[in-house]
């Protein structure tokens, strides 16, 4: 089995999990291919480092049996994202919440034999695909939590004309309009008012931003609902914003149009905790008050 190792974490844990990391590889009789990235982050210019091949992020996709990344949530997200291939993930957790992660440093040879093992459990996740139009044509993203579209000027109201299924549905005015996933219902959408969804099912949440009116609410949608925005006449103007990560500045004439990304996501998991046994140890719903 080849390992495709990728992600982003500060350089002091990457010099304590990666040389162990690829030395359990070894061990266990498995093929290593490093994002050039990662290296980079680990180890300066006039560093070497272990020896293993290093590749580009493009070549990794299309190499590996296995893509494992390194980090936080945020590194998860970003490995979805520029997957081009079908490949399942696995997490290894360097960040602090880690709902999307599973594999934990202390845990380390375990878990990764548990996977050589084929006794991870892969999740199916439902993913989100943007389509952006504006004079300077067509531009396409996807994501795993959310699209967030947005006032581009912090702290001024913006209006957003949004269209669902070809029925002009409303006017929002406010500080924007939130897209999530299921598995992004844990994210910003939660911060918003948004519900809860387990990341199992398949939908598109709504969720409004700051709403300059008491009936706008977020609303839950099925999962082939094609949402279509621009914005409206008056109010600053926008930004569109995948998974926090990735942000484009909306022309005054551009149009946005988010649905149900082509492929799902594949996560792995190495126990059968499920959703609501992970948002209870991570959110502390069982913590005792003192």
């Amino acid at each position: 089995m080849r390992f495709g190792i990728r992600g982003k974490a500060r350089r002091a844990a990457l010099r304590k999990v990666l040389p162990r990391l690829l030395a359990e590889l070894r061990d266990l009789g498995q093929e290593c291919l490093l994002a050039e990235e990662l290296a980079e982050l680990a180890w300066s210019a006039e560093e070497n480092g272990p020896r293993v091949e290093r590749v580009s992020a493009a070549e990794l996709s299309a190499s590996c049996d296995i893509l494992l990344s390194l980090g936080g949530d945020g590194a998860m997200l970003g490995a979805v994202r520029d997957l081009e291939h079908d490949r399942p993930v696995l997490g290894l957790q360097m960040g602090h919440l880690g709902f999307l992660t599973s594999l934990h440093p202390d845990a380390l040879r375990k878990g990764l034999e548990q996977v050589i093992r084929g006794e991870a459990i892969e999740e199916r996740r439902m993913t989100l695909e943007l389509e952006l139009k504006d004079s300077n044509g067509t531009r396409r993203a996807r994501a795993l939590n959310d699209i967030v579209l947005h006032s581009a000027r912090p702290g001024r109201i913006t209006r957003i004309r949004t269209r669902i299924d070809r029925v002009d549905l409303f006017s929002l005015v406010g500080d924007g309009l939130i897209h999530a996933t299921p598995t992004g219902s844990t994210a910003y959408s939660l911060s918003g008012g948004g519900p809860l969804m387990d990341p199992s099912m398949e939908a598109i949440l709504l969720t409004p931003l700051m709403a300059h009116s008491l009936t706008h609410r977020p609303m839950v949608l099925g999962p082939e609902a094609v949402i279509e925005s621009r914005a409206g006449e008056r109010g600053a103007p926008l930004k569109v914003t995948v998974d926090g990560q990735l942000a484009f500045r909306l022309r005054r004439e551009a149009s946005i149009r988010v649905c149900r990304g082509p492929r799902p996501a594949r996560l792995l998991h190495l126990d059968q905790q499920g959703f609501l046994k992970t948002l209870r140890d991570k959110l502390q719903w069982n913590r005792e008050e003192s």
